[in-house]
């Protein structure tokens, strides 16, 4: 212990001298005779020094640099073209940015609130969307322990989100509808920009959570081609993450939702068909779809899109990541709808999702769980296709599709029994195995003079392959209690 303390103690005091060196910078900032490269370099050497923040020189910090920072903001006008005080600006807005939000930054809290909400007002795409996570960070860290003293500054957010959305059209119009296209851009003001559409669903819904429930209810051509593409691409990310909201609203507001359900399942699909292969992108659609499937009007929600549903490649686009990355999800998806809206499926429709089901139960890459999901979809179905066979207008052809369907039921079934017969027994040993070395870690952790390690013991759980085990376990009962409907 006496060793560290020389060492402790010359940490302490480099940081003491860093922060000494720089305090001279600060008054670069008041200084009217300082130009902007001046103060360019003491943003840059301020950044450099973002150790100082996790030490106890913080406080220290924040009372020499914080107001200097700010008015440097403040006392200069935004900027809508690439310039030198433009840089400037967003650079000292990057270190407000990077402040860490603990009790130190709490006095400073108020002050650096206003200042986001008036980026968020005047000035441009590159700060507005800046400001906008400054926030979101405030109000996950620290506002939510007193939001009652900022119901004010929650209020004009929330009417600056609104005008995002109220100026949407005609950002929509000036991006993709007029020759040439003016399409958005990091100067551009902050309500007309497509990115700051992509940000604003996450804080609003952190601000439902502060504010009371009725403050709610009151409440083309190949020049321009790459410019396009962008602005598409963020487009579609905020539509995404726009009707993710809105779906999340359908849980907590069925009833003023209702109306509007078949839209936004309508627009749900619209976006699995052309949003990009992004795999972020794809689990915000993904679930989206969970949303609405937890909602009481999931069958009348799905009962129109039935045809996207089955359509190869909607829900999981066509690149390997997101194939690779998603699948799983995908097909838990895709059982939960075909579960809910099965009994309005066509003959033709059946069949498509049985050679889907029969494909996932042969699928050795998807975890047991899935692919037991699967099979108790596919003796869920048995009923719809005995209901079609004994349909009294059914013709020749209908019954036999209908019996075929029940064979190819049969018929991965028995491949899939005979799958596990071969794998079950290397899983075993596996599991064994697994058990084994936990069985011994928990043995040399425990302390016989010392009882309370013991409760390691029932803090480890089962292993994977152990787990593996019941997967399969329920796979064959499944499958051995359901033969004798499917026969």
């Amino acid at each position: 212990m006496e060793g560290g303390a020389p060492g402790g103690c010359s940490a302490q005091t480099s940081s003491m001298a860093q922060l000494e060196s720089l305090t001279r910078l600060a008054k670069i900032f008041t200084d009217p005779s300082c130009d902007i490269e001046a103060r360019k370099k003491a943003t840059d050497a301020i950044k450099d020094s973002q150790e100082l923040w996790h030490t106890k020189e913080y406080r220290r910090f924040l009372e020499v640099f914080f107001e200097p920072l700010v008015s440097q903001l403040t006392s200069t006008p935004p900027q809508f073209e690439d310039s030198e005080l433009h840089k400037l600006r967003h650079s000292v807005l990057e270190v407000l940015s990077k402040l860490p939000p603990n009790d130190v930054l709490r006095p400073y809290m108020p002050r650096l609130l206003a200042l986001c909400l008036e980026l968020l007002r005047s000035d441009s795409q590159a700060n507005g969307v800046l400001a906008m996570r400054v926030l979101l960070d405030l109000n996950k860290n620290l506002v939510r322990s007193q939001a009652a003293g900022f119901e004010g500054q929650f209020n004009e957010c929330v009417a600056f989100i609104e005008k995002v959305y109220a100026e949407f059209p005609a950002t929509y119009s000036e991006a993709f509808s007029s020759s040439p296209p003016r399409l958005p851009s990091d100067f551009s003001p902050t309500y007309r920009s497509l990115k700051m559409v992509a940000e604003c669903p996450l804080p609003l819904m952190f601000l439902m959570q502060l504010l009371p429930e009725e403050k709610w209810r009151e409440q083309v051509n190949d020049k321009w081609r790459e410019q396009v593409l962008a602005a598409v691409a963020d487009l579609k990310v905020a539509q995404v993450r726009t009707l993710n909201f809105l779906t999340m609203m359908m849980r907590n507001f069925p009833g003023e939702l209702e109306p509007h359900v078949n839209s936004v399942c309508s627009a749900l699909f619209y976006l699995f068909r052309s949003a990009p292969d992004s795999i972020a992108v794809r689990r915000e659609l993904l679930a989206a779809t969970r949303y609405v499937l937890t909602g009481p009007q999931k069958s009348a929600c799905f009962a129109g899109v039935i045809d996207d549903v089955l359509a190869e490649g909607v829900l999981l686009g066509s690149s390997m990541a997101s194939m690779e990355a998603l699948r799983p999800l995908s097909v838990m998806t895709f059982c939960e709808i075909v579960h809910h809206t099965r009994k309005s499926f066509s003959l033709e429709q059946l069949g498509g999702v049985v050679s889907y089901l029969a494909c996932c139960v042969a699928d050795r890459s998807l975890p047991f769980n899935t692919q037991s999901t699967c099979v108790r979809l596919s003796l869920n179905l048995v009923e719809c296709l005995y209901q079609a066979f004994k349909r009294p207008d059914a013709d020749l052809a209908a019954k036999k599709l209908a019996q075929s369907l029940l064979s190819k039921i049969l018929g991965s079934f028995v491949a899939k029994l005979t799958e596990l017969a071969s794998d079950i027994p290397n899983i075993i040993a596996a599991a064994r195995e697994q058990r084994s070395e936990r069985l011994a870690t928990q043995a040399s952790m425990c302390d016989s003079d010392n009882p309370d390690t013991h409760v390691v013991l029932y803090l480890q759980g089962p292993g994977e392959k152990e787990k593996e085990i019941n997967d399969c376990k329920l796979i064959v009962q499944n499958i051995v209690f359901g033969a004798k409907t499917l026969l």
